[in-house]
């Protein structure tokens, strides 16, 4: 096929979405993935992605399902490469409901003033963490905290208990005779004990 599907992929939509199978391939299949392929920029490589990602979306009509999508993100002023890549973080949130759950979630991302990008954290999860993580979310903005990915620990804090034990270690190795052959290898040695 055009997209250069390896077996993985074509066993992966397959196994997922095999109704796929019994669509025309010209007017179906090809329209779909030019529409979503065009609409959204994507390469031969995110196109792949997004099928693998959530194959029953070559399932989905292009008038009813995916286009009204699409529509509401971009009334949002969400600009078409952001739309791309929440579609690529999150293959799936083309498969839920427009009405019941984008929708509401993304006002209340606004309402929190998060970033719209975070709905594909806020899409998956269930309601009572999605609301504990918003609530994290508004007081981590009011307060204007910022929530580092990987804290940086002090380095020499972090070594200080090894460093010791291996200054304590020669130290004491220093003062006690050591159990050498005559090459200079250890026979038997035992830690200290504190």
């Amino acid at each position: 096929y055009e997209l250069e599907l390896d077996s993985h992929q074509v066993k992966r939509i397959l196994y997922q979405a095999p109704q796929v199978m019994n669509l025309n391939t010209e007017d179906t299949l090809k329209n779909k993935i030019n529409y979503l392929q065009s609409t959204l920029n994507l390469t031969n490589d995110e196109m792949k992605r997004v099928l693998t990602g959530m194959p029953t979306l070559l399932l989905c009509s292009i008038e009813n399902n995916i286009q009204p999508k699409l529509d509401y993100l971009y009334s949002l002023d969400i600009e078409t490469k952001e739309v791309s890549e929440m579609i690529l973080l999150l293959p799936t949130m083309m498969g839920y409901s427009l009405e019941k759950r984008i929708k509401p979630r993304m006002e209340k991302l606004i309402q929190a003033k998060v970033p719209v990008s975070a709905i594909t954290v806020a899409l998956p999860v269930k309601e009572s963490y999605f609301e504990s993580w918003l609530k994290g979310r508004e007081h981590r903005a009011a307060t204007g905290q910022v929530r580092q990915k990987h804290a940086r620990v002090n380095k020499t804090k972090r070594r200080e208990p090894a460093m010791r034990f291996v200054e304590e270690f020669i130290e004491e190795a220093g003062k006690k005779e050591t159990n050498a052959t005559k090459d200079g290898r250890i026979q038997h040695w035992t830690r200290p004990r504190k």
